[in-house]
């Protein structure tokens, strides 16, 4: 998709390209909203800036890496997604400091507040 128009979509980061069995890790108290803790239009853009930069398959392998250490969902309830779009302003957009080789994947979710436990995952503990 990328080669042909210069841009994704989204869902393909969504079911049933990827179903959630495999990337929820969290749910907070009376969590059900399941919400990316890195947006998929940031995922998006990460892998369209990695392509453009290099498109061998060692960028390839790198590319995969990323996206299997930031595509997680963690349920959250409506009000602390209010929270997190709304009043932090961060719907589409991770913290303005962070950055995908170094950053914490959860970063969006502790700037707003949202605390969550973790699920039963092959994921590891938050930081993996």
């Amino acid at each position: 998709m990328w080669e042909e128009t210069g841009s994704s979509d989204t869902r393909l980061f969504l079911e049933p390209m990827i179903p959630n069995k495999f990337v929820l890790v969290g749910r907070s108290p009376n969590g059900h909203y399941n919400e990316h803790v890195v947006p998929r239009v940031v995922l998006c853009r990460i892998c369209h800036q990695m392509l453009s930069e290099d498109s061998s398959e060692d960028s390839l392998q790198r590319i995969a890496e990323v996206i299997k250490r930031h595509l997680k969902i963690v349920q959250i309830t409506e009000e602390e997604q209010v929270r997190l779009d709304q009043h932090c302003h961060l719907k589409d957009s991770m913290p303005p400091d962070w950055h995908y080789e170094t950053g914490d994947t959860f970063a969006r979710l502790d700037v707003a507040g949202i605390e969550f436990s973790f699920i039963h995952t092959q994921q590891g503990d938050k930081h993996a």
